[in-house]
């Protein structure tokens, strides 16, 4: 048994029938050695993972990712070919924020019973969480992972998570990191955004001192009730009035911080707070980012 596997036999648990790896504890072993060679950890990683998930998995790469298929129900070639055209179009579109210099992992599932198997061990425990039909898992070794489903369903989930995955070196909010992938997924797939009178209403319903705290944390990304659905549309809307002004958009982005939810970020770049940014859609309002108030996430209220 060579080195790597040593030590990946070392930082594995089995939890629930599948191999997770501490990859921090890889990371210690590694130290700051330049020549290791990350995708020789990566293949050990995932061909134990597609022995754990399916007889039928199997592995393989292209230029930009690296592929396990466990098996998805579909055709891989498709989805990563797919993925390729994706990832070149963030990149286009997004210039100055999307960052792209190392292969991209994705894990393509059987079902959406094999997909929430593997993703809970990714939630924190305890608390009610919303259902998610793609994860982009940003702890230990990136990846992301797809339940088999209709390829444009597939496609439309698989590029929201790229973007995610190309925006990853910042430190962005949750609100802005979401903003910016259901964004891009609109671009690409349409229609264009469209904002009614009775849906600015429930949004002025729902939002008050309390739940805007959750959606400038991030917690309400999570909300297990209509609270995650309007988080969604909310950053969506966002992020369109942002960048309008791409140049400042894209400052914004690399200054903002996921500790105070991007208000510093705004004051600098935009020389006013985050406040009047909720004021220009929920009418005047306690919007003000207030981190003193956030629990860690997961915590029980």
């Amino acid at each position: 048994m060579d080195e790597i596997e040593q030590r990946i036999d070392a930082a594995t648990e089995v939890r629930d029938g599948l191999p997770r790896v501490d990859w921090n504890a890889i990371v210690d072993a590694v130290g700051d050695d330049p020549s290791v060679d990350w995708d020789a950890y990566t293949r050990v990683w995932l061909t134990r993972l597609g022995n754990a998930l399916s007889t039928d998995a199997r592995l393989h790469e292209t230029e930009w990712f690296m592929v396990l298929e466990a098996p998805s129900g579909g055709s891989s070639e498709k989805v990563v070919r797919f993925a390729e055209f994706a990832r070149a179009q963030i990149l286009r579109r997004i210039p100055g924020i999307a960052s792209s210099e190392q292969r991209l992992v994705l894990v393509l599932l059987a079902n959406r019973s094999d997909y929430f198997s593997y993703v809970a061990d990714f939630y924190p425990e305890g608390g009610e969480y919303g259902l998610s039909a793609g994860m982009f898992i940003s702890s230990g070794m990136f990846h992301i992972v797809l339940p088999g489903r209709s390829r444009l369903a597939q496609d439309k989930t698989l590029a929201h998570e790229l973007a995610h995955a190309l925006v990853s070196h910042l430190d962005l909010p949750l609100w802005l990191d979401e903003g910016i992938a259901v964004t891009i997924t609109r671009d690409l797939f349409g229609p264009p955004l469209s904002i009614k009178r009775q849906e600015v209403d429930a949004h002025r319903a729902f939002w008050d001192a309390s739940t805007i705290q959750e959606f400038w944390s991030g917690r309400a990304f999570s909300r297990p009730d209509d609270g995650q659905r309007f988080s969604y549309r909310m950053a969506e809307i966002f992020v369109g009035t942002l960048s309008s002004d791409y140049e400042a958009f894209a400052e914004f982005c690399n200054s903002a911080s996921y500790a105070d939810g991007g208000e510093g970020a705004a004051l600098e770049v935009y020389g006013r707070s985050l406040t009047e940014l909720a004021a220009s859609f929920l009418g005047v309002g306690p919007w003000t980012p207030d981190p003193a108030t956030w629990p860690e996430f997961g915590d029980e209220d």
